[in-house]
């Protein structure tokens, strides 16, 4: 959720621009992260009532602030509230909800408060049988923001959760358990268990943020180490994340897929060094550039598409 300056500016240009000028965008709803990390860093649940509303609060206030319903808060509570009076709904062309879930989170979620509501069965979004308790949150929350979606004048626009390879309902082999202190393979969260229902005709896609220096399993091509490649669904690609992007391709076979963050830094130094230069900080912008190309290059071959950063 942006300040009303930005939805101004949107639709201050796109009412002027020619259509091949027009500015489309996705609308993000963030969560109240901190709170869901928990106060030791170890997770909570959130089912819990003060997350819970928070992330209510979240999805209503960023509804308002997209089609311009006068005041709202947009800032941490206390901060003074934002005038909205552009309506920029005409130019979102979907929704995007949540942030990068914390493993641990969705480990406390999974034995919480949830585990005694129902599978969410409503209006619009719906659980399959296999959804487990964090998936039931979100299709909760997502039902919710396509109501008030709607509210405003009757809105239908494709939907997605947020998701990152962390949590991705995919193995990866090379990656060290929660064992030796590793949670990047831990959890899982499955754009597969929730689906949207006929009354939602603008339909529902995948969305992911897939940097190629983290986790550290994207570092080392699994025929380095004499893996079968029966641990990569079949695919016999050395480029590590080359890998990943048709392998998860592959499990959403039949979804739209969008890697809606994607990039490499050009800081000073460098906290990971990744495969094929794919460093995360210390490129020159050209280098920078040239991994970028060929990152979107990938995602172009496996019928992908990305928001490069």
């Amino acid at each position: 959720m942006q300040g009303p300056d930005f939805y101004r500016a949107i639709v201050d240009w796109n009412t002027a621009a020619a259509p091949e000028d027009v500015i489309y965008f996705f609308q993000g709803v963030w969560t109240p992260e901190e709170e869901m990390e928990g106060h030791d860093g170890k997770g909570a649940d959130v089912f819990t009532p003060s997350i819970f509303d928070a992330m209510t609060d979240f999805v209503e206030r960023t509804v308002r602030a997209l089609h311009g319903d006068g005041l709202v808060r947009y800032l941490a509570p206390g901060e003074p509230l934002g005038d909205y009076q552009a309506d920029a709904a005409p130019w979102c062309i979907g929704w995007v909800l949540g942030t990068e879930w914390y493993p641990h989170t969705v480990y406390m979620t999974l034995s919480g408060r949830g585990v005694g509501v129902p599978l969410h069965r409503g209006e619009y979004v719906e659980t399959t049988d296999d959804a487990h308790v964090f998936e039931n949150w979100i299709a909760l929350m997502m039902e919710q923001l396509l109501k008030r979606d709607m509210d405003f004048g009757g809105w239908q626009r494709p939907v997605a959760f947020t998701n990152w390879i962390t949590t991705d309902p995919l193995h990866h082999t090379l990656e060290p358990g929660p064992d030796i202190g590793s949670h990047e393979d831990w959890m899982s969260v499955d754009a597969h268990h929730l689906r949207v229902t006929a009354k939602w005709r603008a339909g529902y896609f995948v969305n992911f943020h897939a940097y190629p220096y983290y986790p550290d399993f994207l570092k080392y091509p699994l025929n380095w180490y004499n893996t079968s490649w029966e641990f990569a669904d079949g695919f016999e690609i050395e480029d590590p994340y080359q890998l990943y992007l048709r392998r998860l391709r592959y499990h959403f076979e039949g979804y739209p897929l969008i890697i809606s963050e994607v990039g490499i830094p050009t800081s000073l130094g460098t906290s990971q060094i990744g495969y094929k230069g794919r460093w995360h900080g210390h490129m020159t912008e050209r280098q920078q550039a040239e991994v970028v190309v060929d990152m979107i290059s990938f995602m172009v071959e496996y019928g992908a598409r990305s928001t490069a950063r």
